[in-house]
């Protein structure tokens, strides 16, 4: 079919940027009434003209160079691109995901009669016009012969078109599909409604409908998971210091928490949109009777607010999340989920240095992960980096505070093959200090010089660093670093919040009120540490904070969902960083008015 191909779709998705006025949210809708709820993938473009002028202003504001934009693309590869009124809603979707000869196209053609009757080779039968490609005809004219509808159906290099609805006609290269979604009897648009508060004036609607697509996926990730095992095997061949026998296990249980999750997600929707300033997205799920909807009807939204008693400070990360409730902590639930997917044969044998052996600890580990998650409702933490070492402080929140202390310690003290990854790093106690009137446990981290990761670990996180944990504010403190920033961390006052900072404020407004975590990214701030630590030379220096990429987890109900907001200074920052020779990037106003 001469339609948009899958890549130009992939292309759009991630394409979008920063000038377009807010979406028109009910026009969506308009289109969403002619497509059928039970196919397996539909994109909705509220108007494509707009999209169009965001991706070129987003690309030339990032200083990349725009040859042909999306719009024209399109354009080119639809048979009908020049008749389409491309500000009104256009649907793209699959009766089967990535078969070209299955795709339909619902689009605005004004005056529609007209200019199919005008066109070369056009033929119509029973309400459903034939329209060959320009090839197509020019090889008939060249042969003197006559332009057929294909007897089969379909139409390579054409299209079949059908008047629906108004000005609106749906278009695909298969005659019996485009029959079957002409008049629908369940219109997505009645299935999305009851969320279009969520999707709000977006630009872009993306609807997965798993059902469909359920047996292709676990079919592909079970391809996957068979290949696992020789990759562990390459990397360990290679002298990453991956060993196979503990690695494995962990591997097998990720891909069969993956394997249930397809199993009973039943339906994915995503919404973009842009302004000005930054890209955003919203991404909800929603899943079959199980598990996975049992726990998210069990949660609550965060009652606790992020970042208020961490001091305000550079980083790299800023994460935070409140799952509360006794019922089922979040990471408690994913602990549990994994621990249950290790099979329990395997550790079978006990003898030292046996694969049994090693699974074994490893389940003895997860077992005290899960014993340690099962008391923390939440955390607040950010991580930075520096030259000398990656710096981390942050609280976790709970009302068992000696509890917590109890099993992180006993979490460092086991012997964790898990470790062994990185660099064989260990914990060795230093006892009880008092700072200020907290009694704050000490350790020092080490790690084994026999281990390959030990030297890339140790430049990570530092020759002389230490973990402190301690009870501060009623929230249990944790601090790694050097002995300078665990005084800092634990002298309890906290002079400005990090979330009074302008950044953080501004990334917190883009996200729902009522998320349970958070993950604040300032890339460019590390760029030149990571450099660093790769023994590159600095590609900047100091930079100053700026708008972080925010994003969100929402899990209080259904449907659960993941927010995402994306500022242009913060891609236009990283840029800055990386660039031979970089300045000094404080967040100044730039030319756009930011």
């Amino acid at each position: 079919m001469n339609g948009p191909r899958p890549a130009s779709v992939v292309a759009l998705f991630f394409g979008l940027a920063a000038t377009c006025a807010p979406a028109r949210g009910d026009d969506a809708f308009t289109v969403l009434r002619m497509v059928p709820s039970d196919l397996p993938i539909v994109v909705v473009v509220v108007d494509f003209e707009k999209l169009n002028q965001s991706v070129e202003s987003f690309a030339k504001r990032i200083g990349d160079d725009v040859e042909i934009g999306i719009l024209e693309e399109f354009k080119g590869e639809m048979e009908i691109g020049e008749w389409v009124d491309f500000s009104r809603p256009v649907a793209i979707a699959w009766g089967e995901f990535g078969n070209d000869d299955q795709q339909i196209t619902w689009a605005c053609v004004p005056d529609f009669a007209s200019k199919i009757k005008a066109r070369p080779g056009a033929t119509e039968t029973e309400g459903v016009w034939y329209l060959p490609s320009g090839e197509i005809v020019q090889a008939a004219k060249t042969a003197d012969a006559e332009v057929l509808p294909p007897e089969e159906g379909v139409a390579a290099g054409g299209l079949f078109i059908k008047k629906v609805k108004g000005d609106y006609v749906v278009a695909s290269a298969t005659k019996t599909l485009l029959e079957k979604v002409s008049d629908p009897k369940t219109p997505l648009a009645a299935e999305l409604k009851p969320r279009a508060a969520i999707f709000g004036d977006r630009e872009v609607w993306i609807h997965l409908n798993m059902e469909p697509l359920r047996d292709r996926a676990l079919t592909g990730l079970g391809g996957i998971a068979q290949m696992a095992p020789m990759l562990i095997m390459m990397a360990s061949a290679q002298g990453g210091g991956v060993d196979p026998a503990m690695v494995t296990p962990m591997v097998n249980a990720f891909f069969d928490a993956a394997k249930r999750f397809v199993e009973q997600i039943a339906y994915v929707d995503v919404a973009l949109t842009v302004d000005g300033k930054s890209i955003d997205a919203t991404v909800i799920t929603s899943y079959k009777e199980g598990p996975i909807k049992t726990y998210l009807t069990r949660q609550k939204p965060a009652s606790v607010p992020f970042f208020t008693e961490i001091e305000e400070q550079p980083y790299f990360v800023a994460m935070g999340y409140h799952a509360p409730g006794d019922s089922s902590p979040f990471i408690d639930y994913i602990v549990k989920t994994v621990i249950d997917a290790i099979p329990a044969d395997t550790a079978g044998a006990a003898e030292p240095g046996t694969q049994g052996q090693d699974t074994r600890a490893l389940i003895e580990a997860f077992q005290t992960a899960a014993e340690f998650y099962r008391r923390v409702e939440g955390l607040n933490a950010v991580i930075a980096m520096s030259p000398d070492g990656m710096k981390e402080v942050g609280d976790l929140i709970g009302k068992d505070h000696a509890g917590i202390i109890d099993l992180a310690k006993q979490a460092m003290a086991d012997d964790n093959p898990m470790m062994q990854q990185f660099g064989g790093a260990k914990m060795e106690a230093l006892g009880t200090k008092k700072i200020g009137d907290v009694a704050v446990e000490q350790f020092s981290l080490t790690f084994d010089p026999a281990n390959p990761m030990a030297a890339q670990a140790a430049a990570m996180y530092g020759q002389n660093a230490r973990y402190a944990l301690g009870v501060v504010n009623r929230r249990v403190r944790f601090c790694l670093g050097s002995e300078n920033d665990i005084k800092r961390a634990f002298r309890g006052k906290v002079s400005s919040p990090l979330a009074a900072s302008p950044f953080v404020k501004e990334a917190m407004a883009a996200l729902p009120s009522k998320c349970n975590a958070v993950i604040l990214l300032d890339l460019a701030s590390a760029i030149g540490s990571f450099a660093a630590m790769a023994g590159m030379p600095a590609m900047a220096g100091p930079v100053s904070p700026g708008p972080p990429i925010a994003i969100s987890v929402s899990l209080a109900g259904e449907p659960a969902r993941l927010d995402i907001h994306v500022p242009a200074r913060a891609i236009e920052r990283v840029k800055q960083a990386v660039a031979p020779k970089a300045p000094d990037i404080s967040d100044l106003p730039d030319s756009t008015g930011d």
